[in-house]
């Protein structure tokens, strides 16, 4: 049980899957498992099924060790190279995606002649993402969400979850993007516009649905899932990638979709 800003996430399952990974949703067997597990360790929580906010799910490739059942599998991961020059990626978690990026990267090097592996650059990998976000300027958190209030003062409602998000370059999403936000949003409208054109403009964020799912926490955090925001996120999206009404139509329906299917447990 992980406290996450506004929610608690609760997990995970181990359980073999043999269908199409894109149909793979939570089931009321998941949610029965977990629940159990829940009362049993917080038994004075009195938590049921209308304490969970969401759910969401996946399907990761495992290697192949004959254990005994799919907990006990091995989580480790293999990185192999054939004749055709193509390197493939199995098994691992997301504890260590950062070594796996490294020695895949290593992995294919290894295939090139010396004198390109010497061309090509290294990775990086232990080197911080980005040099503003450090565990040093994070200790400056109370301040420097009272400085963003003080510098923004539309954006109160969300400088703390901005900073929380996104560090000390939360004043950079705010030099870049506040001025192209319509002063008609208010309160957190500001924020999830601001997340929206900085999702689109420097992570390649396409659609809604992407956005929604992947890029925030709207989903997993939001009682109403953030459909509050539908029409300021949206309005982003418009903007910033040229779509007509019925392509923002069609990406609506199809984050609805997904939650539909996500969410099929709860029927």
């Amino acid at each position: 049980a992980i406290p996450r800003h506004e929610m608690v996430i609760v997990g995970t399952t181990d359980t073999d899957f043999p269908d199409d990974p894109y149909t793979v949703h939570t089931d009321r067997g998941d949610v029965d498992y977990l629940m159990g597990v829940v009362s049993k360790y917080f038994p004075g929580a009195h938590l049921g099924r209308t304490d969970i906010i969401a759910s969401y799910s996946g399907v990761r490739p495992l290697v192949k060790d004959d254990a005994q059942s799919e907990s006990q599998t091995s989580r480790e991961h293999q990185i192999l190279s054939d004749d055709r020059n193509m390197t493939f990626v199995m098994g691992g978690k997301y504890t260590t995606y950062r070594l796996i990026a490294e020695q895949t990267v290593e992995a294919c090097l290894a295939n090139f002649s010396w004198e390109d592996q010497v061309r090509f650059g290294r990775n990086l990998t232990k080197a911080p993402l980005n040099p503003k976000v450090t565990a040093e300027r994070y200790q400056e958190r109370d301040s420097a969400v009272a400085r963003l209030i003080r510098k923004y003062p539309r954006l109160s409602d969300g400088a703390a979850q901005l900073f929380d998000r996104h560090g000390p370059e939360a004043d950079d999403l705010c030099r870049a993007y506040l001025g192209q936000i319509s002063e008609a949003y208010s309160g957190q409208e500001v924020l999830w516009a601001i997340e929206a054109r900085h999702a689109i403009e420097q992570t390649g964020c396409l659609n809604i649905s992407d956005f929604f799912l992947r890029r925030t926490p709207l989903v997993l955090c939001q009682s109403d899932h953030g459909f509050r925001f539908i029409s300021v996120v949206a309005d982003q999206f418009k903007a910033l990638l040229a779509l007509t009404e019925n392509q923002i139509e069609d990406q609506i329906n199809e984050l609805k979709a997904a939650l539909a299917a996500e969410f099929l447990w709860q029927s």
